[in-house]
């Protein structure tokens, strides 16, 4: 019975509920996110403004440009971090069923369907 019991205990400490076991949430897209435009700025580099200037950032930042460009993530071309609360990058489905999402200045913020309609929308660089 001790065996039983000893195995059964090396089987559920291996399964699950550690921190790397998790899936990234919508908020860990977002922050890695932040931190990739974070990045960009302190080198003086413009915001990506389309799909193909991701791949080089994919290496140091996966979770964020793999959510984007399977579409799950939602990010406003071009828009840069900064001051304001328009919205920057959100859940592609936010308009439905809200979500975090990603303000220009940079904090992440839980979003109702209706908020996320009434919120004002980041806007990329003028051409």
């Amino acid at each position: 019975m001790r065996w039983l019991t000893f195995g059964l205990a090396i089987v559920l400490a291996g399964c699950g509920g550690g921190a790397g076991s998790r899936p990234p949430s919508n908020s860990d897209n977002l922050a890695d996110l932040k931190e990739l435009l974070e990045e960009l700025q302190s080198q003086k580099k413009k915001p990506p403004a389309k799909a193909t200037e991701l791949g080089p950032l994919e290496p140091v930042h996966p979770m964020a440009v793999r959510q984007i460009q399977r579409g799950d993530l939602v990010y406003v071309w071009g828009a840069s971090l900064g001051t304001g609360q328009a919205v920057l990058a959100y859940p592609k489905d936010a308009a439905e069923k809200g979500g975090a999402v990603l303000l220009q200045d940079g904090s992440v913020k839980e979003m109702t369907a209706a908020e996320f309609a009434a919120a004002p929308k980041a806007a990329g660089p003028k051409k």
